[in-house]
């Protein structure tokens, strides 16, 4: 960490402050869909287990399993409600919720009350995303689901099975997601700031003054830097190069921008006074300073590319959590739709 980047404390005071935001709020309904398409593509079963659609199942101890689900003694069919979930008229069984949630858990083992109910969080947000995308001309094609199902065929992932139906579903509708988030993103203007700016850190405010009016008096800012500023950067003429400005603590780019372009007055921070040479601030682009090379400004915009992306992912994400608050249908035996954050909570463990 240089002289003017935010602080480990600093950092957690502005998080904090921000935890009030709707957004981030729904993080754990992104996380579910996220992760979740991870677990849907990692389902391999032990040599041991075969279909657990109407197939016999041998579990890990060597008890019987119930031949329509394939679930271990004490997780049975009868067990399960007729109708797990509800959303946009689609309905989840709870026969398939059951065998969804055995095939993408450990063989032989049981799949908890929440295990249960982070499924239907998965397949509630797959339906609702799925619903916001298509409200944006986004629709599924045949050759989008040929796709997903290649890839759940090439990871393992066991064919004619409510298991891979669902892990096919979230396939394509994150696939769907992600080429949408991309193809917005593409079409707006980059919101990342650019300060390129060097600076004199001193002690007081009084000797910050004093640099300032050498500078006014024509000596060479860099110079004055490594005769006088005490961070790290005074060696190097106060240099700073371009950077984001969200990577600086606030104090010092509120002050740059206040001043503009030029040198500003004493700048107060948690480090100390700052003389700011501004040499530019405003949005991402090329060209706008010597020290700003093309390899810098290519990665910064991929960065700023991807976190357009994320905000459409999370937007839409959001969106679908929100709608899903709406109008739902869960079995209580299941759970019920917490909002927010947006996900399913299991019924305590006493019923």
């Amino acid at each position: 960490m240089n002289d003017v980047s935010e602080s480990p404390a600093a950092r957690a005071a502005r998080e904090e402050a921000a935890k009030t935001s709707p957004l981030l709020l729904i993080v754990p309904a992104i996380i579910a869909v996220c992760v979740v398409a991870v677990i849907a593509f990692t389902f391999m079963k032990d040599d041991s287990t075969e279909s657990v659609d109407g197939s016999d199942v041998e579990v890990a101890d060597g008890s019987a399993a119930d031949t329509a689900t394939g679930a271990p003694d004490g997780m049975e069919l009868r067990n399960m409600p007729d109708v797990a979930a509800r959303f946009g008229g689609v309905e989840l069984s709870g026969a398939d919720l059951l065998a969804i949630a055995i095939t993408t858990g450990a063989t032989g083992v049981a799949p908890s009350p929440q295990e249960l109910a982070d499924q239907v969080t998965t397949w509630l947000l797959v339906e609702a995303v799925g619903a916001q995308l298509s409200q944006r001309g986004i629709e599924i094609t045949d050759q989008d689901r040929i796709d997903s199902e290649a890839s759940a065929i090439a990871a393992g992932v066991p064919t004619d099975t409510s298991a891979f139906d669902a892990a096919v579903n979230l396939q394509v509708v994150i696939n769907a997601l992600n080429g949408y988030a991309q193809a917005t993103a593409a079409t707006q203007d980059s919101t990342l700031e650019l300060i390129c700016s060097s600076h004199i850190l001193l002690e007081t405010e009084a000797d910050a003054f004093d640099a300032i009016a050498r500078i006014e008096a024509g000596e060479d800012f860099a110079a004055i830097a490594m005769e006088l500023s005490t961070g790290p950067s005074g060696p190097a003429g106060g240099q700073l190069g371009c950077v984001d400005t969200t990577t600086f603590v606030v104090e010092y780019v509120d002050g740059a921008r206040a001043s503009g372009v030029g040198v500003t007055e004493p700048v107060e921070s948690q480090f100390g006074f700052h003389v700011i040479d501004v040499r530019y601030l405003g949005p991402l682009a090329e060209d706008v300073d010597a020290s700003l090379t093309p390899e810098q400004f290519a990665s910064l915009n991929e960065g700023a590319t991807r976190a357009a992306e994320g905000a459409v992912f999370d937007e839409i994400v959001a969106l679908a959590s929100e709608a899903i608050a709406v109008e739902h249908f869960i079995d209580p035996s299941i759970g019920a739709w917490i909002f927010p954050p947006g996900a399913v909570q299991a019924p305590p463990a006493d019923g």
